[in-house]
């Protein structure tokens, strides 16, 4: 992309809008800035179907107040499950041994809508067990604190049943429905995060009206779009915040 100077020349605008809009593009993950090559566009991410990256985000555009609630948080070896997923999805010859876990509860409009668990490499993240993670989806905190681009997820949903702790934290009945989504994503072939969800259908509403209205919002936007493509095996990947 062209330097600053030369983007307030042809917009007619002063350095502060021009910073505070490239600030926006690289929380969504559109460009990435780098002190040696530049800022350049990356590849960006297309939704393909419905997936929940991003409850935080969902909620808050789709009209509710976002708040987040943080359970437990700590390092931890990485799950052999986690690792495992890791492993399938990456080409990187080093694995994670030590992981950055993280357990919250999104709420909406302070009502518990989704129950989370996460895990993140931890000699790539180094700080983030101490971050605050309660004001903004975590991928914005992974896309300013340590220029993390999301190139690849994959997602899984499945329809069971509500366990204890899960219903308690949602305030739902044991055994009653529960949507259970994994998802692991990654930038390259690094591993970023491995996470869980559980929501009960009936308040998941809330998310997936946030999750349509984000993606008739890049549908609707040019410049979002203008940085889309497709991988080199023309699947179409998808950049989302959460």
């Amino acid at each position: 992309m062209p330097p600053e100077e030369e983007l307030c020349r042809k917009l007619g605008v002063s350095r502060g809008p021009v910073r505070q809009a490239l600030g926006r593009l690289v929380q969504d993950g559109i460009i990435v800035r780098d002190r040696r090559r530049g800022t350049r566009v990356v590849r960006g991410i297309r939704s393909h179907g419905l997936i929940l990256v991003s409850p935080y985000r969902a909620i808050e555009v789709a009209g509710l107040t976002p708040t987040i609630t943080i359970l437990a948080r700590e390092i931890r070896p990485v799950p052999r499950a986690v690792a495992a997923r890791w492993k399938q999805g990456g080409r990187s010859i080093r694995q994670p041994r030590q992981a950055v876990f993280f357990e919250r509860v999104f709420n909406a409009n302070g009502e518990p809508v989704a129950h989370a668990c996460s895990w993140l490499p931890a000699d790539r993240f180094i700080g983030l067990a101490t971050a605050d993670l309660t004001g903004a989806p975590l991928l914005d905190i992974l896309a300013q604190e340590y220029e993390v681009v999301i190139t690849r997820l994959e997602e899984t949903m499945e329809l069971t049943t509500m366990s204890a702790r899960n219903a308690e934290l949602l305030g739902v009945h044991p055994g009653s429905p529960c949507l259970a989504v994994t998802l692991c994503q990654w930038a390259g072939d690094q591993p970023v995060e491995y996470a869980e969800f559980w929501l009960t259908p009936a308040k998941s509403r809330f998310l997936i009206t946030g999750l349509l209205a984000l993606e008739n919002n890049f549908r609707s936007d040019p410049a979002k779009q203008a940085a889309t493509a497709e991988d080199p095996h023309g699947r179409p990947t998808t950049h989302a915040t959460r």
